[in-house]
């Protein structure tokens, strides 16, 4: 079964939570943009985006990645 754009959401912010500035980025991403409009994958690749930002900072980079599957929903 997969998830609703509201489920993936949770799924993807309660990871993202558990670093203060990812969750500060999940919060400016939110207030920024219209989710219910906003495909999937672009909220993947920002939040991408910042957590190779995050691990730059932080000297971990490993060329490590996360795969997300996202399954349309039609309206």
């Amino acid at each position: 079964m997969g998830h609703t754009s509201s489920s993936l959401w949770r799924d993807v912010t309660d990871k993202r939570l558990q670093d203060k500035y990812a969750y500060t980025s999940v919060i400016a991403l939110k207030v920024s943009k219209d989710l219910k409009k906003l495909p999937m994958e672009e909220i993947f690749g920002t939040l991408k985006v910042h957590e190779i930002e995050l691990n730059k900072d932080k000297g971990q980079q490993k060329g490590k990645s996360i795969t997300f599957n996202a399954q349309k929903t039609s309206k």
